[in-house]
């Protein structure tokens, strides 16, 4: 892999002479000792695998985030290394990470150069990237053991209210490009999982709601079929036409009901203390609803026309806790437009999955049943054996 390393000059000659970059396969095609505003333009010039800063470049009026926003613009898989070294001023070291963390940057490392183990923590952070709870875990633990700086309680606290506000923006051009079917989820790491006895799978959108419903009886089917219990909770509005369909008596069903094997219930009627099913399954027209907010696991359903899709970058955009732990499923769409959203989910660090048709509800079809065993996997601690059996792939 390719570098460039932006730092003054001090650290670049300690660099050179006490770090063999050649014997980990790492190749410096550029050390940068002032930033610049051609600083993004000499990045993707080079186009190097990683950019490694540390702090205390000299800087001639250059902003870094918008050098790196400008990189990501035209090379988005260019990664960005922040060598901060010793805390020296919390106050300052607060202000600097955060704003890497909320524009996607947690390869933060807090090692100080001159310090024993640098080397070794900093090839291992080149080979392994982190994500925003690998950098809060490293910080609690350079706290528990202050053999050379200590991290105090108050600021471990704010750190803990920063998220991830990574920008996406779509791109307005068409999309033009062959592509394949293959391999088109964008699937993120494991998320934390939950070990709790349920989980609540909260399913919603964010302007039109065409799918939610349908997604929802999709993901309590296929659940079924692998004999998990499940509850399926819809907004009153629905479930009472859905009974109209089926005919049944309103009145006798106004608490619920079951159809095709599927306990269905109307949402007015859901209490979390009288649901004993491992997965309920909660439908709601408002994105805004609590239920939706407190769900273990997040769907959200998105239409891929130009007249929606400006709703979504909105919503994408605000600053909310929790935008990066939804699953952002589009239907209808194209595969070829699909294909060209998914790059901006992608560097906006969001997880996005294409839906097709099914025949029916009862019967989802395999692309659809791959999605929501993906999904549900990223949660759950079901080994991959075990899954393709469970799901009835």
């Amino acid at each position: 892999m390719n570098l460039i390393i932006l730092c003054d000059k001090n650290t670049q000659k300690y660099l050179a002479k006490n770090l063999d970059f050649t014997e980990h396969n790492y190749g410096i095609l550029s050390y940068e000792n002032e930033l610049r505003t051609d600083f993004a333009r000499r990045v993707i010039d080079f186009l190097p695998h990683i950019v490694v800063v540390f702090r205390g470049y000299r800087n001639r009026g250059a902003d870094l985030i918008k050098e790196i926003l400008k990189v990501r613009e035209e090379a988005p898989d260019i990664r960005f290394v922040y060598i901060y070294g010793k805390i020296t001023d919390e106050q300052e070291f607060l202000q600097t990470t955060t704003e890497l963390i909320e524009n996607g940057v947690f390869d933060i490392s807090i090692s100080e150069l001159y310090e024993q183990g640098f080397k070794k923590d900093f090839f291992d952070l080149l080979k392994t990237p982190m994500d925003l709870e690998d950098f809060k875990t490293l910080l609690q633990k350079r706290a528990e053991n202050n053999k050379y700086f200590e991290v105090s309680e108050t600021l471990q606290s704010e750190l803990a209210k920063v998220v991830d506000n990574t920008q996406v923006k779509f791109s307005k051009t068409a999309a033009d490009a062959e592509y394949s079917d293959e391999n088109t989820a964008q699937l993120d790491e494991l998320q934390e999982q939950r070990s709790g006895e349920h989980f609540v799978i909260g399913l919603s959108s964010i302007h039109n709601t065409s799918g939610v419903i349908q997604t929802a009886f999709e993901m309590a089917i296929v659940l079924s079929q692998a004999k998990q219990s499940i509850s399926l909770f819809l907004p009153d509005s629905v479930y009472d036409r859905f009974l109209k369909f089926h005919e049944i008596d309103i009145t006798a069903a106004k608490n619920g009901c079951t159809v095709n094997d599927l306990p269905i219930y109307p949402l007015s009627a859901y209490d979390e203390s009288n649901v004993t099913a491992k997965y309920r399954i909660v439908a709601v027209l408002d994105i805004t609803e609590q239920l939706f907010e407190k769900a273990d696991i997040k769907v959200v359903m998105c239409r891929g026309t130009e007249w929606d899709i400006s709703y979504l970058e909105e919503y994408l955009n605000l600053p909310l806790p929790y935008n990066k732990e939804i699953n952002y499923c589009f239907y209808p769409i194209s595969q070829p437009d699909f294909l060209k959203f998914n790059k901006a989910m992608i560097q906006g660090h969001c997880k996005a999955y294409r839906l097709r048709t099914s025949p029916n509800y009862t019967n989802p079809c395999e692309w659809n049943r791959n999605v929501y065993t993906e999904i549900l996997h990223l949660y759950t601690d079901v080994d991959t054996k075990k899954k393709m059996k469970l799901f009835g792939r």
